[in-house]
């Protein structure tokens, strides 16, 4: 029955574009009815949450390599993901799936990978990430570049329970590179943080230390500050990594307040207040896609980053 309902989409689309399949609607359409499976309505809009194949899982160690497709021979392109508790990581990470696969901001589901609401009991100083996770993407017809994608997400630092927790996360993290997954390499690292942020916290120079430390001196060249709960000026965040003597690649922009909020106003001949916030997070969906695209075609032409104390990755 799933695979009528696709075969349908794909032949509404072949007649529609005169036999010319679109591979990005089909992709999304696979995406929504193959892909996923419904979580919640939120906003108007259905959530989908991604069938995840658990490919390799040690819970001793807390870690995982979760995958998604059938392998292919395309490169691979691999980004580790950090940040502190409450920086948005989770919601980036969630919106770099919907660009994947071709989601837009009319259309009427969100894809997520991680639901950050999923630790009712944990509070929200916390992280909501205990393990390490890698999410490999395999390469399909429509997706925005030709390579697989993975997204390593690591858990957040600086949470309630203490500089302990998060040097245990350092050597997590250590142990996750060690394991031979088929990881042998890392392109670059995001480093989420608020776009606000005016200082630079203890805890973010104990990461970027950290990092620092495995991966080399030339860690510079491969980290990209992933500001979040941007807006349309220069994030004030970049003054206080200018101040801390941190150094970084480049920076990109994001505010994922759009990534759940409600569409359906758009196109309505309306003045309210409704109409207005639509509008804005609709500009904000596009300065995320703007964002996330130039971030995938300049990691297409990166080259990889060793684990240079600690082997290949």
């Amino acid at each position: 029955m799933l695979a009528d309902k696709v075969q349908q989409q794909i032949t509404r689309l072949t007649l529609v574009t005169g036999g010319q399949q679109d591979d990005k609607e089909i992709l999304k359409q696979r995406a929504k009815h193959e892909f996923s499976k419904f979580h919640q309505y939120k906003q108007g809009l259905e959530v989908r949450q991604l069938n995840m194949h658990i490919k390799h899982r040690n819970m001793a160690d807390q870690i995982q390599l979760l995958t998604l497709g059938k392998d292919t021979i395309k490169p691979t392109k691999i980004i580790l993901l950090v940040g502190a508790t409450g920086t948005g990581k989770t919601t980036l990470i969630n919106a770099m799936v919907n660009f994947i696969y071709g989601v837009e901001f009319s259309d009427d589901f969100r894809l997520i990978l991680i639901d950050d609401k999923n630790a009712p009991n944990r509070s929200q100083a916390e992280s909501q990430t205990d393990l390490i996770t890698a999410y490999a993407f395999y390469n399909l017809p429509g997706m925005p570049f030709d390579y697989n994608y993975v997204l390593i997400d690591t858990p957040g630092f600086g949470d309630t329970r203490g500089i302990q927790r998060d040097q245990e996360m350092i050597n997590q993290l250590k142990n996750f590179l060690k394991q031979g997954y088929g990881i042998d390499q890392v392109d670059c690292v995001g480093f989420v943080t608020a776009a606000s942020a005016s200082r630079l916290t203890q805890t973010q120079r104990y990461v970027y230390d950290g990092l620092s430390s495995m991966f080399g001196k030339d860690i510079k060249d491969y980290i990209y500050i992933m500001a979040t709960f941007a807006d349309a000026k220069p994030p004030p965040v970049l003054a206080a990594l200018k101040e801390a003597l941190v150094n970084y690649a480049g920076y990109y922009k994001f505010n994922n307040s759009a990534l759940l909020a409600s569409n359906i106003s758009i196109g309505n001949d309306s003045d309210s207040d409704d109409e207005d916030t639509t509008h804005i997070c609709k500009l904000f969906w596009e300065m995320g896609c703007r964002s996330l695209t130039k971030f995938f075609k300049l990691l297409g032409n990166l080259s990889c980053q060793s684990n240079s104390n600690q082997g290949s990755v």
